[in-house]
Formats: C-alpha cells, sequence, structure tokens
C-alpha cells in the first residue's frame, strides 16, 4: 500500500498518543519503532510517497519505505 508522508504521520501521531496515554500497550520495541518513525515522517516532504509492506500480518510484520530511495524508515514486528 502506498500512501504519503503526511498522511502516515497522521495515523502514526494518533497511534503513539495512544501508546504513551496508555490506551494501548504494545511491548516497549515497537513504540520505541513508532516513535522513531514519526520522528522521521515529521522531517519529509509532506507529499513525499511512503510504501507499506505488510511481510506477515499474524504476528504483524510491517516495513514502511521512502519509495524515492528504498530507505527502509521503520520496521515493526509483533511478538507471538
Amino acid at each position: 500500500m502506498s500512501t504519503t508522508a503526511q498522511a502516515l504521520l497522521n495515523v502514526m501521531t494518533t497511534r503513539l498518543r495512544m501508546q504513551e496515554s496508555g490506551v494501548t500497550n504494545p511491548p516497549q520495541s515497537i513504540r520505541d519503532v513508532t516513535k522513531s518513525l514519526v520522528s522521521q515522517l515529521a522531517a519529509l516532504p509532506p507529499d513525499d510517497p511512503i510504501q507499506v509492506v505488510v511481510l506477515r500480518k499474524q504476528p504483524l510484520h510491517a516495513q514502511y519505505i521512502q519509495e524515492q530511495t528504498g530507505l527502509v524508515l521503520a520496521e515493526i514486528e509483533g511478538e507471538s
């Protein structure tokens, strides 16, 4: 799935706030990756295309890739 840096930033910022307020309680490793991804997305041009690649659904394993450079901005891998 492809999206823009701004659209993904909006979603991930909401998720980060939920994690920080205790609404959701993922493992610390996922919280760290979420925080890092929000920071990286905030530094990109808003219309920069980002590819979200789901490698596995259960448990989740996804990569967030900057399309223009192929750089993996973040990789989230849930625990089984």
